[in-house]
């Protein structure tokens, strides 16, 4: 098991990241061209390794990652105190959602928050959650715009999140994005109606 009193992390490391107000958690996760859909499948504490693969749900031939335990991340947003910001798999059920924000409400120091964001970069062809929101969202929702159906099941998943942090709704940010260059990612966003769901919406650029 992962215990905490041992060094995980290098304390050279943690020095030159000392002040940091957040950590994304995009490629810890393995968030692009995730294989997880149940939480039973996400890496734990005693997982021998942080590089273990499974098969795409698009393209079995092909593997992915599924990332570094929630537990590593929480142990070193709590050393660095620092807000994590996880980004849910795109293809998780929702109870998935509900666990992995009760690992983080119970887990995190109480002064740090939980920044919430479905998936990466779901406007994006070059990743597998782009055609999961083309071929199973636009589908499940009946909406003609995809970035529409994207922001609907964000929404969704966000309130199994609500849930969890009713008593400290202070404690959750719930994040959706578009892209910079293509303004319709946006629009198709606004027009989900997630103002009572999402605390941030934003934009990305692919110059990073």
């Amino acid at each position: 098991t992962y215990d905490r009193s041992v060094h995980v992390f290098r304390p050279e490391w943690l020095s030159t990241m000392a002040g940091i107000q957040f950590i994304r958690f995009m490629d810890w996760g393995q968030t692009n061209h995730s294989p997880l859909q149940t939480w039973s499948e996400r890496p734990t504490d005693t997982t021998a390794t942080c590089t273990l693969k499974l098969p795409r749900l698009k393209y079995p031939l092909l593997q992915s990652g599924i990332g570094v335990p929630y537990e590593f991340m929480i142990d070193v947003c709590n050393q660095l105190n620092a807000d994590p910001w996880v980004c849910i798999p795109h293809a998780v059920d929702n109870d998935y959602v509900t666990q992995l924000s009760t690992l983080f409400r119970d887990g995190l120091n109480s002064n740090l928050r939980l920044m919430l964001e479905y998936t990466n970069e779901m406007w994006n062809p070059q990743f597998e959650q782009q055609s999961y929101r083309s071929d199973t969202l636009f589908v499940k929702y009946t909406i003609t715009d995809y970035n529409q159906a994207y922001a609907t099941r964000a929404c969704e998943l966000f309130s199994f999140a609500d849930t969890v942090f009713a008593l400290e709704p202070h404690r959750l940010v719930r994040i959706l994005a578009g892209q910079e260059g293509n303004p319709s990612t946006g629009t198709g966003i606004i027009h989900a109606d997630v103002s009572v769901a999402t605390d941030v919406v934003l934009t990305r650029s692919e110059e990073h």
